[in-house]
């Protein structure tokens, strides 16, 4: 129990900045118990991590990836934590799991954060609007072994009809999704600083630095580890 409760602690709160990898390793360590298991320890969780704690609000995105879309009526019951930056679509079936987008196995988060403005949904009462009647997704999630052939699928270029429709047709939106893409690769990525992380959101440039930090990350053979939920040298 306490090492699931470390894997839920490593995601990051819908307002901090996103990071795929930990919401993989916690989505498959809760996939491979089952559901009503998966439930009793988000529920646990929540109940013995104190309400100041920022890593509560991860569980929202846990949730939303760790179950199925019902349909009817084709979405998930929305986050009531305020007003995400970008909007949500108009018609929620758009992206059934907003903010979270799953392609090919990786979970995106498409918002960077939310303006809360009174008091926001309590992260049991979303776990319960989701789980009670949910269906736990069938398998863990498996990224594939080429991740940055995803990247530049959806944000290689601009004018996408993901980045359309997630509101991230700009540099800035562009970089959000590269950024969550490379964060993937973990440790064994060796892509220089100048390129990578926070330095994606500014400048022009942005298609040479994507460039720059695809041929680095593709300088040795790469393979998604399934018993350890992480990428590893081939």
């Amino acid at each position: 129990m306490q090492h699931l409760f470390q894997l839920i602690d490593a995601v990051p709160s819908y307002q901090a900045p996103p990071d795929p990898l930990p919401l993989i390793q916690a989505v498959n360590a809760l996939q491979r118990l089952g559901r009503d298991r998966a439930v009793t320890v988000l529920r646990a969780y929540l109940r013995t991590t104190p309400r100041v704690h920022d890593s509560r609000n991860g569980t929202f995105l846990i949730v939303r990836t760790l179950f199925e879309v019902p349909d009817p009526p084709g979405h998930l019951p929305m986050m009531r934590v305020g007003a995400p930056r970008p909007a949500a679509p108009a018609d929620p079936r758009a992206l059934p799991r907003f903010p979270i987008v799953i392609v090919d196995d990786i979970p995106f988060r498409v918002v960077g954060g939310y303006a809360i403005g009174g008091k926001p949904e309590a992260a049991e009462d979303h776990l319960e609007s989701i789980a009670h009647d949910g269906v736990l997704r069938a398998h863990p999630l498996r990224p594939p072994d080429d991740p940055l052939a995803v990247i530049e699928r959806l944000a290689g270029h601009a004018g996408t009809a993901f980045l359309r429709e997630a509101g991230l047709d700009d540099d800035g939106g562009r970089a959000r999704i590269i950024d969550q893409g490379l964060g993937l690769l973990g440790e064994i990525s060796q892509i220089p600083d100048r390129v990578a992380g926070a330095h994606f959101g500014s400048g022009p440039d942005i298609d040479a630095r994507w460039q720059i930090a695809r041929r680095a990350a593709l300088a040795g053979s790469i393979v998604w580890d399934a018993a350890t939920d992480r990428y590893r040298s081939r």
